[in-house]
């Protein structure tokens, strides 16, 4: 009786054991789709970048990948989907951690990065630029300085969102060039794209995927990408560093994330699934169509990234008192 009882038990630990592990063991889970959340409306350059990945990911994974569109509060909405779901793999994040940093300094959030979210992979990068509709009689960041400080109002420019590392950039540059200027938000780049073609903005600070036809058809002009150094993507329009414009280096970073309590198994799991889909030519190709860079970093080397930038930013923040309210 004694013995029968000792392997009850037995059996019945293991089926403990097993049944904790078996998400992990078995992830993705047979004829479930895994959805990747994002931040920002359809059309925008989130958006494009997270279709292209998830396309990758459907490949590697085995099982469909899909988009599902959040947008609200600069991101905030998305990250307290993802925070909410199942831990389990199937509810993933494509947003731009840094920014969502940021806005956690500058604002009342209801999400904490670190507890409520854990890094997968930094997958890419397009560069923030400043922009112009073709009436504005402006080349350059110095041309657009004397424009803003000749105009008896504030000039209005048009953000993608409350914020956003584009409404960052654009804070930081009044700050800088000590001019009048006033956001105007729209839920996401695709939006703000449409007005900047009608003229009813005509500055915007914006990712560059949903300016491409724009700036086909000579619609808008390019004045300054919003970093340091000139980017490869846009070797011939000037850095607002090499404008003149110093200590600021803010750009549309994206990446994947989790829900925190995520198993150690599915997440390396992911990842690797990740590293392999940042290596297919064809994700490169869509990026580049994009005017964005494919990056496909580690967890490890994600969260050292988001360190850096949100050491990078406090001083920033500071200088300029960027402050967001709803």
């Amino acid at each position: 009786m004694l013995h029968r009882l000792k392997v009850s038990v037995l059996l019945t630990s293991l089926l403990l054991v097993g049944g904790t592990s078996a998400p992990a063991q078995t992830f993705p889970t047979p004829n479930r789709s895994i959805t990747i959340v994002v931040g920002f409306p359809a059309g925008g350059a989130h958006d494009i970048m997270g279709r292209a990945l998830a396309q990758e990911l459907t490949k590697e994974l085995g099982t469909s990948v899909i988009i599902e569109n959040r947008p609200g509060a600069g991101g905030a909405v998305s990250v307290q989907t993802v925070a909410r779901a199942e831990p389990d793999g199937h509810t993933l994040l494509f947003n731009n951690l840094s920014e969502l940093a940021v806005r956690q300094a500058a604002a009342k959030v209801p999400y904490d990065l670190d507890r409520d979210l854990v890094p997968i992979s930094l997958v890419g990068v397009t560069p923030i630029v400043l922009v112009v509709h073709n009436s504005v009689p402006v080349q350059t960041l110095a041309e657009f300085k004397a424009f803003a400080r000749s105009r008896p109002e504030a000039v209005i420019y048009g953000i993608p969102g409350v914020g956003t590392m584009q409404h960052f950039a654009g804070e930081a540059l009044r700050v800088k060039l000590d001019v009048p200027m006033k956001p105007l938000t729209y839920r996401g780049g695709a939006p703000l794209a449409n007005d900047l073609a009608g003229g009813h903005v005509t500055v915007g600070m914006s990712g560059l995927p949903p300016l491409l036809p724009l700036l086909q058809a000579g619609t808008v002009r390019l004045i300054a990408t919003s970093s340091i150094e000139r980017s490869k993507l846009t070797p011939d329009v000037a850095s607002f560093a090499e404008a003149g414009v110093g200590g600021v280096d803010i750009a549309n970073y994206v990446g994947l994330a989790a829900p925190k309590t995520t198993p150690t198994t599915v997440l390396q799991k992911l990842e690797a699934a990740t590293l392999a889909a940042c290596k297919s030519p064809t994700l490169e190709a869509t990026f580049k169509h994009s005017v964005s860079s494919v990056i496909g970093s580690t967890a490890a080397e994600y969260k050292a990234f988001i360190d850096r930038e949100r050491a990078q930013h406090r001083e920033l923040i500071h200088v300029t008192n960027f402050k967001i309210s709803e």
